[in-house]
Formats: structure tokens, C-alpha cells, sequence
């Protein structure tokens, strides 16, 4: 879209100016470099279009509007509308690609991190609101590509794909309630898997919901969330012009490549974006995938010196689990570790975990401690050279100093 292709320029007019720093440099290029990733859901043998068409194709979605929306949007649409507080964890750069902050909402740009920005655009830039007074009922849906600063991990990946449908209705001629959250959930996961899938419901809290749903499904021996349903709370109805004593809304989304993965027993979510012939092969349908050939991963560490107000332990978490997990409030820390080694080599990266903090006031003083990190480097289509891990590797600690300040032990 023309707006998107504005903003795109304006970022690559900024990595011209040599007065920005190399940690804002490296922030720039990572927008130009997630937000060009291929769209999935436009290569037609592709699973994850394959899954689109199968669910558009189904009696029940053909009387639902498609409509798309820009990819570059603004804060107010992304978070305003819904309900976010101001001190939202995803309203910060760290957890959110933002091209322009401002404190004008209608003025702070960034790469869209869910398709429900579509609610905005279908009622109030389209104007189809003056149809639901017509028909007393609407319907929508749109898919495409999202982005979100995430973990570095099997199942998690900063550019993706989802679909979001809703369906506003007059509350004369229906009241939405969580058992039409779990009519919908169940319908589309029996649909789409034939039955042969173990589901459960999980009640679960949005700033824009009443009632919300969460559905996991098992996979690999583990539960695995993939489908999330709303009923909208009536003020985001109100900021949309809506009297939320006539009308009630449910919504429905997920990300597309969990739903695959499930499906088709896929390992890894980089192999959707590899070109390797051996994968490609098998994307014409939803039969099991079968691993290429099982290349060997290699486990490097790095030991850093970092504040002690960094990277906080949560220990229930780490009560429950030998890995150490991090608090809300200092997962951007990690996530910025994580930039800089998705920034080397990201398809070359299968894992990175935190796995030790330590602190010794006499050796790294009272304001410091150490933490260690663990980079599990793999390939999905062939085997890793010494050579190449090691350079990797060596790239990812100097990257680590120049751009985060972190002492190397």
C-alpha cells in the first residue's frame, strides 16, 4: 500500500544520516529487514495460504467481507482502540517495531502486531457502519503478515502470519456469550483438523474483551495456544462509534503458523521460509512433514557482565524449571540480546536461552552481575562448518559490545 511504501522510504532516509547511532542504525535496518520478508499467504502451494483458502472456502466464512489493511499503522488503531494501558509492555519499542514514536497516538508508526487493526479500517475508514444499521449484522475478516519483538526460539519468530475474523450483530437478534466463543472454536479446530486433534478451552483476559477463550491443542506432547476468541467490551465498541447497548461483537484469530505446524507435525517455524527443494516438495497439502535429514546442533555460551536491575529472576518460574525465565517488566533486555543474534545470521539460530545469572559484589561490583547465554546454532538444510559457527559466533560478541555496552567475560 502507498502509505506503507511512504513510511519504508522515510526509515531508509534515516539510515543515510550519519548522526544516528549504531544501536539506532541496527534498529532501522531490522524494520527494513523483518517488514521485507516474504508474505506467506500469497504463494498459492504455500500451507500457510493453504490454510487460508481452507477455511475461506467453507460455507460458513463465504458470507464474510475480506478486506486488507495497511502493514505500517498507528499506535491509537494498535492499542488506544483496544484498551491498552499507557504503560503497556507492547507499546514499547523494545516489544513492538516502531518506526516513529510520538505522544500523539495518530502521529507513533510501527509495523502492525495483529491483523484485528482491520476493526478500525473496515468500520470507520470504510464506513460500514451505516450497514450494520441496514442489516442490523456485519462481517469481516483479514490475514497477513504481523510483527513483534519475541523469543528466539522453535516455535517463535518476529515476522508471521494471522487471520482475524469478527461478526457484530444487533443484540435484538443475538446475545454473544462465551458459549458462542466456544461454538466458534470448536467448529473451526474440528474443521480444520478432522477430529483428530486433543483440544482444550483456557478462559483467558485481553484490555478489549469481556469474555475471552484461548484454545491449545496437543502437539509434540505438549499444549500448544493456537486459536483465541473474543466478546469485544463495549468500549472499544464506543470508540468505534457503536452503542454498545444495541450491538455485541465476538472476534476470532490466530497465528497461521501454529495452526501448521500442528497440522503438519512441523519441527521448526524457519522451515516455512526455507527454499530448500526437499521442503518445498512438501507443501502442496497437509500430510505429516518429514525432516530433510537431522543436521547436529552446536551449543555456544556467552558470559556477560550486566546490571543488577537487568534481566530479573521470576523464581516461581525458575522453581518449575531449570532455565531462568525473566519478569515482564525486563524481558526487553533479553529481547535486545536477541536483536543483535537474529541481526548476524537469524534462518542459522534455532534457540537462545538465559541458563545462569550469578552475582559477586568483590568481582563484578555491587551495581553489576553476570549472566550466561545460551546459542543453539543449527540449520534446517545442512550441516554448519566450524568455521561458520565460530565466525558467527565471534560476530554475535563483538555486535554485543558495540551495540549494548555489555562487558564480555
Amino acid at each position: 500500500m502507498n502509505e506503507d511504501k511512504i513510511w519504508l522510504d522515510i526509515v531508509r532516509d534515516r539510515l543515510k544520516d550519519e548522526n544516528i547511532t549504531l544501536t539506532q542504525k541496527a534498529y532501522l535496518s531490522r524494520i527494513l529487514r523483518v517488514h521485507g520478508m516474504p508474505d506467506l499467504t500469497k504463494i498459492s502451494w504455500h500451507p500457510v495460504n493453504l490454510l487460508i483458502e481452507n477455511i475461506i472456502s467453507s460455507p460458513f466464512y463465504k458470507s464474510f467481507d475480506m478486506i486488507g489493511v495497511p502493514e505500517i499503522v498507528s499506535e491509537f488503531e494498535t492499542f488506544d482502540l483496544f484498551n491498552f494501558p499507557e504503560n503497556h509492555v507492547a507499546r514499547r519499542p523494545s516489544d513492538s517495531y516502531f518506526i516513529n514514536k510520538s505522544a500523539i497516538k495518530n502521529e507513533s508508526i510501527l509495523l502492525r502486531p495483529h491483523t484485528s487493526v482491520m476493526w478500525y479500517h473496515y468500520l470507520v475508514k470504510w464506513g460500514w457502519i451505516e450497514k450494520l444499521e441496514k442489516e442490523w449484522e456485519v462481517k469481516a475478516l483479514s490475514w497477513g503478515k504481523v510483527y513483534r519483538v519475541d523469543e528466539l526460539d522453535k516455535t517463535h519468530h518476529e515476522c508471521f502470519h494471522q487471520i482475524d475474523w469478527f461478526r457484530i450483530a444487533s443484540k435484538e437478534k443475538e446475545i454473544i456469550n462465551q458459549d458462542t466463543l466456544k461454538d466458534v472454536l470448536s467448529n473451526t479446530i474440528k474443521a480444520l483438523f478432522w477430529n483428530k486433534i486433543e483440544y482444550r478451552f483456557n478462559v483467558d483476559t485481553f484490555p478489549y474483551t469481556t469474555d475471552s477463550l484461548e484454545a491449545e491443542v496437543m502437539y509434540k506432547w505438549k499444549w500448544l495456544e493456537v486459536l483465541w476468541a473474543w466478546v469485544v467490551h463495549p468500549d472499544v465498541l464506543e470508540k468505534l462509534w457503536l452503542d454498545s447497548r444495541k450491538y455485541n461483537w465476538w472476534a476470532f484469530g490466530f497465528w497461521i503458523e501454529r495452526l501448521v505446524m500442528a497440522l503438519k507435525q512441523i519441527p521448526d517455524i524457519r522451515i516455512f521460509w526455507s527454499d530448500d527443494k526437499r521442503i518445498t516438495k512438501q507443501w502442496w497439502d497437509f500430510e505429516p512433514y518429514k525432516e530433510v535429514s537431522s543436521y547436529p546442533p552446536v551449543y555456544k555460551e556467552i558470559s556477560l557482565v550486566v546490571p543488577k536491575d537487568r534481566f530479573l529472576k521470576d523464581l516461581e518460574e525458575e522453581k518449575k524449571s531449570w532455565e531462568l525465565e525473566l519478569t515482564k517488566d525486563t524481558e526487553s533486555d533479553f529481547f535486545a540480546i536477541t536483536w543483535v543474534i537474529r541481526d548476524v545470521w537469524w534462518d542459522l539460530i534455532e534457540e537462545v536461552k538465559i541458563i545462569d545469572m550469578y552475582e559477586n559484589d568483590l568481582k563484578f561490583s555491587m551495581d553489576n552481575k553476570s549472566i550466561s547465554i545460551k546459542i543453539v546454532f543449527r540449520s534446517i538444510e545442512r550441516t554448519l562448518t566450524n568455521e561458520e559457527i565460530n565466525e558467527m559466533y565471534f560476530e554475535i560478541r563483538e555486535k554485543i559490545q558495540t551495540n549494548l555496552g555489555y562487558e564480555i567475560r
